[in-house]
């Protein structure tokens, strides 16, 4: 008898939707090693799943920096200094 071990994952689709961006381009990523499948299966789609850190840490570093708004500090006080 097997034992399964069961895999905290996310398939390409969620991946795509969490970093914002189309699954073709998740595609590509994957195929550029940008972000590397724990898990791909076989057959015609070859269906990826990848770990949902590695997802986190792209999206961090992928992710848009806005310059308007709040930054909060160690603290926890705004920079944003504004009357009131």
């Amino acid at each position: 008898m097997h034992k399964t071990q069961k895999v905290n994952a996310i398939g390409s689709a969620e991946a795509a939707r969490i970093l914002h961006i189309d699954r073709s381009t998740l595609t590509r990523w994957a195929a550029a090693r940008k972000i590397i499948p724990i898990f791909t299966a076989d057959g015609d789609t070859g269906a990826m799943f990848f770990d949902p850190a590695d997802v986190a840490a792209l999206l961090a570093l992928t992710a848009p920096v806005d310059s308007t708004s709040p930054q909060v500090e160690s603290t926890g006080v705004s920079s944003v200094s504004g009357g009131a």
